[in-house]
């Protein structure tokens, strides 16, 4: 819901202090890539 898909995205949801994140884009963003929407 939060629209996690690239490590950009996800650096943002860590600063403001998130500590657990759910994406279905995990695979593609730890190879270095963008995941896509639905």
């Amino acid at each position: 819901a939060g629209g996690v898909r690239t490590q950009e995205d996800l650096e943002k949801f860590l600063e403001e202090g998130c500590d657990r994140i759910g994406t279905s884009s995990a695979v593609n963003m730890i190879k270095g890539g963008q995941g896509s929407g639905y």
